[in-house]
């Protein structure tokens, strides 16, 4: 901000202040300065007198004394100036004046020198360009643009001098242009290779699905297959047909609370075998259940031959755990009748069910451990007695089953170990089913 050392009114009421860096009229709706640029002797104003005789103005300054008449200072009008291009430079060429530039791709970087002739007051010169929405204010009669990007581009340049208004714009008109691999041609080739590339890859994609879907309806075709041969192992005509035989023998023998127990067992066993047939996986806690209830009606059709002991370990929560449906059974089955009923002694069968950490190809998972134990005559022994029969098919089904499943979870082959082939002077057999983790499921809040 400028202080001011004088104030003056001329006739018009225009008032006029004389600072240190020149003389300032004010009128209604404009501002104009006048200083050395201007025709003053000093920018220092120190004193102003105004005769209204004649209308003048008497002006003291630091460096003398000036007078003049106000309405010859009004008809002096000034004319607005005009912008010339002196020359046009980008990186080390030059380009003749022309209303149109074009600039190649590597040449972005433009040098715009120009100029405005004002003889009375040189010094007084302003500029102002705009390229875009907004005139911007420049110190010099030049302009320069770096790294301009591709397109085309509208430059206006204008002058003026103290007390006038702005010369009318010079337009400057240029182009710079894109490089290759920012051209149509470019990146329509570009385009048509990736487009051509995307269809291919759809065409296989598509094709990969359809044949991953192939795979995987023919895998659940198996698996539903294997399912069904598993329930129709668990529930086979012989095992019915011994049942019915042992009922008929109880209502004969005028045993009929024994045979009453008899069929509930049957009917609960048959219900189960049933309610679970279509589900893929079953609760640990169902199964055991189940596992329970085939015991108890085989150790009532064997006369109480054999006791026998469930158990979990520490960390198995029994409601929680899903494992694949109907897969225990066979070698329980395959426990009492090659096992223990050849052996003519008490028989003991125990089923156990732990978390171990099992390793598998130098990985080591959490898998769950069923154990099947028996003191029967041992696997050696029952080889010689034993045939083909549904109990060896129902085993070879349960193995086909989980190694089925665990190719479509992508997961280690689950581990179906006899462990009577290691030492051959071990009495009775143990069967270790091991099932990978997701092979088995743990689910929350007790809702299957």
């Amino acid at each position: 901000m400028t202080s001011s050392n004088v104030l003056s009114v001329d006739k018009y009421n225009r008032l006029w202040i004389g600072t240190m860096n020149g003389l300032i009229i004010f009128d209604k709706d404009s501002v104009k300065v006048l200083n050395t640029e201007t025709g003053l002797p000093s920018n220092e104003i120190l004193s102003l007198y105004y005769d209204t005789t004649k209308n003048n103005k008497y002006i003291g300054s630091a460096k003398g004394f000036s007078s003049m008449n106000i309405s010859e200072f009004d008809n002096n009008k000034v004319t607005a100036i005009n912008v010339e291009v002196k020359k046009v430079t980008a990186e080390d060429s030059v380009y003749a004046s022309s209303g149109n530039y074009v600039f190649e791709p590597d040449k972005n970087n433009i040098h715009i020198d120009f100029r405005a002739i004002n003889y009375s007051s040189p010094g007084s010169l302003s500029y102002q360009y705009k390229i875009n929405n907004e005139w911007i204010d420049i110190p010099d009669n030049y302009v320069n643009f770096s790294f301009l990007k591709k397109g085309d581009y509208r430059l206006a340049i204008r002058a003026k001098v103290v007390n006038s208004q702005w010369g009318k714009p010079k337009i400057i008109s240029f182009t710079v242009l894109p490089f290759f691999t920012e051209t149509f041609l470019f990146r329509g080739s570009l385009a048509g290779i990736l487009f051509t590339g995307l269809i291919f890859a759809a065409y296989k994609r598509n094709k990969y699905i359809k044949n991953k879907s192939k795979e995987k309806i023919d895998l659940n075709n198996q698996i539903n297959e294997l399912k069904h041969k598993a329930l129709s192992s668990m529930m086979n005509p012989h095992f019915i047909f011994n049942s019915l035989n042992s009922v008929q023998y109880l209502v004969n023998s005028d045993q009929k609370r024994e045979a009453n127990d008899y069929i509930a067992l049957m009917a609960k066993l048959i219900r189960m075998n049933l309610d679970t047939a279509s589900n893929s996986y079953i609760s640990l806690n169902e199964e055991i259940k189940r596992l329970d209830l085939y015991l108890q009606i085989e150790k009532l059709r064997f006369s109480d031959k054999f006791k026998y002991e469930i158990s979990t370990g520490s960390g198995i929560d029994r409601e929680s755990i899903m494992i694949p449906n109907m897969i225990i059974q066979p070698f329980v089955e395959n426990s009492i009748w090659h096992g223990i009923m050849p052996s003519g002694r008490d028989g003991l069968i125990k089923l156990t069910f732990n978390f171990e950490n099992v390793t598998v190809n130098d990985n080591t998972f959490k898998f769950l451990v069923i154990r099947i134990i028996d003191n029967g005559i041992g696997l050696t022994e029952a080889q010689k007695y034993k045939k083909d029969g549904h109990i060896t098919k129902g085993i070879q089904i349960i193995q086909d089953r989980l190694k089925l499943i665990s190719k479509e979870k992508n997961l280690p082959i689950p581990i179906i170990e006899d462990l009577n082939l290691k030492n051959k002077d071990t009495q009775g057999t143990k069967f270790v089913l091991s099932i990978p983790p997701e092979l088995y499921k743990t689910i929350s809040n007790h809702k299957l």
